[in-house]
């Protein structure tokens, strides 16, 4: 891939982007970058969680959008299987070798302070049960930890802290973005699916579940089919991340907020990048004018 984006000035102007977690589904964020560059929109920083971690730091890192999006919408099913292959390293069905070795052939052995675009993401402190937020330091390292998904990859050691993925406490950390940059925040939300999903019935559309799903009596409950143990636990985190997301919203709201549809998704369905990068496209560009408005209040 090659770097050609030139070197930043500390304070830029332009709109700081928060990244959320989700998976698969954060492949969308590609596409809201690609809409953004088309838009000529200045990007003043990247907060990331997870996977908004990870492609947030491939894009401070300088490597263009169009790389980015050739790559996210040529993984096949195989190749994503071979990143979270279980070979039951430790702390996780997946010990992380995979992802590093795919992290350090594009991030190197950069540190966060040299990016080009300034850069921060978020991961939990699994002693502490504490949100860490990471601005300087070993990027693959940074990267590795906020993407840690609990069993599914092992925790990563770091700072002399053992750190795992950042969804757990903060899926989309615009309060800290917030607190490290000036400016209009633009966030982007991936942590659900957004249609009804055959493999998990009682599932909701939009961000939250604002209606309970439950609600049609017992006859039809019982009639579901059980779920399986990687459908309980993605159904669980949905649930907890949602709630997180709901929450904290309400206490430090983005100036804009996009959801792109993508479907059903699941976390690990990395195959389906193209469909996710062309729903993040499409979220951002029917959001112009207000992203356009947005600018306008630097």
């Amino acid at each position: 891939m090659s770097h050609n984006r030139p070197t930043y000035q500390h304070k830029r102007q332009g709109i700081t982007l928060v990244l959320g977690s989700g998976g698969a589904r954060g492949l969308a964020h590609v596409g809201v970058l690609r809409a953004l560059e088309e838009m000529q929109v200045p990007i003043a920083a990247v907060v990331g969680c997870s996977i908004g971690a990870q492609i947030g730091a491939l894009y401070c890192a300088g490597i263009p959008v169009a790389d980015l999006e050739m790559e996210a919408q040529g993984m096949r099913w195989w190749e994503a299987l071979r990143l979270f292959f279980p070979d039951f390293g430790g702390g996780g069905l997946n010990s992380g070798g995979a992802i590093e070795d795919y992290l350090r052939q594009r991030l190197g052995d950069r540190d966060i302070r040299d990016f080009v675009t300034p850069f921060a993401c978020v991961a939990t402190d699994l002693v502490a049960g504490r949100e860490v937020v990471l601005t300087e330091g070993p990027a693959l390292a940074a990267v590795r930890a906020s993407i840690a998904l609990p069993v599914v990859l092992s925790p990563q050691r770091l700072g002399g802290r053992i750190l795992a993925d950042g969804g757990l406490v903060d899926p989309v950390p615009v309060a800290v973005a917030r607190a490290l940059f000036p400016g209009p925040l633009l966030a982007v939300l991936v942590h659900v699916a957004t249609q009804h999903d055959e493999s998990w019935p009682p599932r909701y559309s939009g961000m939250l579940p604002r209606i309970n799903p439950f609600n049609r009596g017992e006859d039809w409950v019982a009639d579901l089919p059980y779920p399986n143990l990687v459908q309980t636990m993605r159904r669980a985190v949905e649930i907890m991340q949602g709630r997180i997301v709901e929450m904290q919203l309400q206490t430090s709201p983005a100036d804009l907020t996009l959801q792109p549809k993508l479907g059903n998704i699941l976390t690990l369905e990395f195959h389906k990048g193209e469909a996710a990068v062309a729903a993040g496209y499409r979220a951002a560009q029917e959001a112009t004018a207000a992203i356009m408005a947005l600018l306008q209040r630097e």
